[in-house]
């Protein structure tokens, strides 16, 4: 399996989930194993609004903080969460 495929695979595995048991039959810790921990660049800019390159550029200024699985950058989830949190005027 590529890298790439993960958060996908992840997404896969939480709608077979669903379909499997009621959403609320699954807990919040069972959701939280589903979830993923990073984003791609792709998913990124789709949650921010913004392209693809936008994000890859700031990547490379270091502006927003990713790590590299191979060639892939990924970015963390809390971050993205503290950013949007930001945005509405919550504690970042």
């Amino acid at each position: 399996m590529k890298v790439k495929d993960t958060a996908g695979l992840a997404l896969r595995l939480f709608i077979f989930a669903l379909k499997e048991k009621k959403m609320g039959d699954v807990d919040q810790k069972q959701r939280a194993e589903y979830e993923p921990q990073f984003y791609s660049v792709k998913q990124t800019a789709q949650i921010l609004g913004c392209s693809k390159g936008n994000i890859s550029v700031l990547i490379q200024q270091g502006k927003i903080p990713a790590v590299r699985v191979g060639s892939y950058p990924l970015i963390g989830k809390a971050y993205i969460d503290g950013l949007i949190a930001k945005a509405n005027g919550g504690a970042a």
